[in-house]
């Protein structure tokens, strides 16, 4: 990782097999406006007001497959985020959530899209430490956005330890899609050592797990 003259992130290089890229931050007045990988076609941008975050466009400027989508964001009397929407090409709005808080900590996501409806339970949390939020998030949309998006982790002083997503279709019964757990080991109020792992009680021989060591 590296940082500009104001401590601000500047980039993060990263290996997967073979290929090295970066992703690259620039930002204005200490506010980040762009988020790009160096070696993709992608690019989010971020647009603010007094809250924070308004809303972020994100787009895949790829020969074979261009596309768009755009994250909307809503914050309550408190500065929480109350409300998220996701658009994609053209503003079509394809899922809206909605945030519980319990004690000032996000207690749970439910997302509506379509067809379905995602509850995101957040179960338990790690003890108080400081990260950066830009850390754990991507420039393509993963699976848990509703929780690991930038204004939502940014507000957070501990990590998610334990987060049950919940899917139902319908009127049929919900059922348990994924469980995602992070064992989190601090250091001087820093994070040290996470262990990520992801299960599918549906596909009960899938599990993935990552180890990330942090340097300081």
């Amino acid at each position: 990782m590296y940082y500009n003259e104001d401590s601000t992130l500047k980039e993060i290089t990263y290996r997967y097999g073979d290929v090295v890229s970066s992703t690259i931050f620039n930002w204005e007045d200490r506010r980040l406006k762009e988020m790009f990988e160096e070696e993709l076609s992608f690019k989010n941008i971020f647009y603010y007001n007094g809250a924070g975050i308004t809303r972020y466009v994100h787009t895949n400027n790829s020969t074979e497959f261009p596309s768009s989508y755009t994250m909307e964001y809503s914050y309550d009397d408190q500065g929480w985020v109350s409300g998220l929407k996701y658009y994609t090409t053209g503003e079509v709005l394809q899922a809206t959530s909605t945030y519980s808080y319990t004690n000032g900590a996000l207690e749970r996501v439910v997302t509506k899209d379509a067809d379905n409806v995602y509850t995101h339970i957040i179960e338990a949390y790690a003890d108080t430490a400081w990260f950066d939020p830009l850390l754990f998030i991507g420039t393509a949309l993963p699976e848990n956005y509703p929780v690991f998006n930038i204004p939502v982790l940014g507000s957070m002083k501990k990590l998610p330890a334990k987060i049950i997503r919940m899917v139902q279709t319908g009127d049929d019964e919900p059922y348990i899609d994924i469980i995602e757990e992070n064992t989190v080991v601090i250091t001087d109020k820093h994070i040290a050592q996470i262990t990520n792992g992801i299960t599918v009680p549906r596909m009960p021989g899938y599990h993935k797990r990552v180890v990330g060591v942090f340097q300081y």
